[in-house]
């Protein structure tokens, strides 16, 4: 009966009327916390974010350095609540942001691999 308040849990999580951030579980610990996309994405000048999940790690994109870009990686598996937030389809997914203005958006394909090139991620 240890698994019940899990089980209950999970179907109330489901249905929306509960977040994995807002509950804590004792004794358990790396509990889930909001990421700073938010803080990340406002400053001002171009940033990168990647959402991918631990068990794409292979398919994730391979940074190339770009002057006057920031970039940052999201592990979904960590923040689930990116998902909706973000209106992630598909893992890998890169956002392009200026001025904290999403201008551009990359989403996997069907075999979950993001094919761009690393031109393609600028922001003119």
């Amino acid at each position: 009966m240890k698994s019940l308040p899990l089980i209950i849990f999970s179907i109330l999580s489901l249905l929306g009327i509960v977040s994995y951030t807002s509950i804590e579980f004792p004794g358990v610990k790396n509990q889930t916390q909001i990421a700073p996309v938010s803080q990340f994405i406002r400053k001002p000048g171009n940033a990168a974010v990647q959402f991918n999940s631990t068990w794409n790690k292979k398919n994730e994109y391979r940074w190339v350095p770009i002057k006057g870009m920031r970039y940052m990686e999201v592990d979904i598996d960590k923040f689930p609540q990116y998902r909706h937030k973000y209106r992630l389809k598909s893992l890998p997914t890169i956002i392009l942001y200026n001025n904290g203005k999403e201008v551009k958006r990359f989403e996997a394909d069907i075999m979950m691999k993001l094919n761009i090139k690393p031109n393609e991620i600028q922001i003119k």
